[in-house]
């Protein structure tokens, strides 16, 4: 049906056995290109903007869907890296392994609706999962250590 395109890529669609050069701007919008005898003649052609929206929502729940299917059809242990960083500027990296794909699906919802600061739950390989030793840092800590308790990064 539709395919996203980034900005400044080129593609060709072929019309009235002519090639036609589009080149996507932003949102919904190209420059079509085509040479008529020998004429390279340049218009700029828009969708509007209801229908832009329509599609990239379409889009975005056909993506979420597939994702979530695809997740859940997981039978075999799934292993994860997590990666927090919470209000008070305490940053921790562990790992976990999950029992199969439903449960990796409702953990990774329920770490992005408990989630109080910066994070991410991404998947890792089994070798990574044995290789991996947790980190905990905490920043403000290590700021006052320093002597700059005002200035915190992290």
């Amino acid at each position: 049906m539709f395919k996203v395109r980034k900005a400044g890529e080129f593609f060709y669609a072929d019309c009235f056995d002519k090639k036609i050069e589009l080149l996507a701007k932003y949102k919904g919008s190209y420059m079509a290109t085509i040479w008529l005898f020998k004429q390279k003649l340049s218009i700029e052609v828009t969708e509007p903007q209801f229908i832009w929206k329509c599609r990239k929502r379409i889009q975005h729940h056909i993506f979420y869907y597939w994702y979530m299917v695809k997740t859940i059809a997981h039978i075999t242990p799934i292993y994860v890296h997590i990666s927090i960083t919470d209000c008070d500027h305490s940053h921790s990296e562990r790992v976990m392994k999950v029992k199969n794909g439903y449960r990796h699906y409702k953990a990774e919802k329920d770490f992005y609706e408990n989630l109080e600061n910066r994070g991410s739950i991404t998947r890792i390989s089994k070798e990574e999962y044995e290789e991996f030793k947790p980190v905990s840092r905490d920043y403000v800590a290590e700021a006052h250590e320093n002597g700059h308790p005002y200035n915190v990064r992290g």
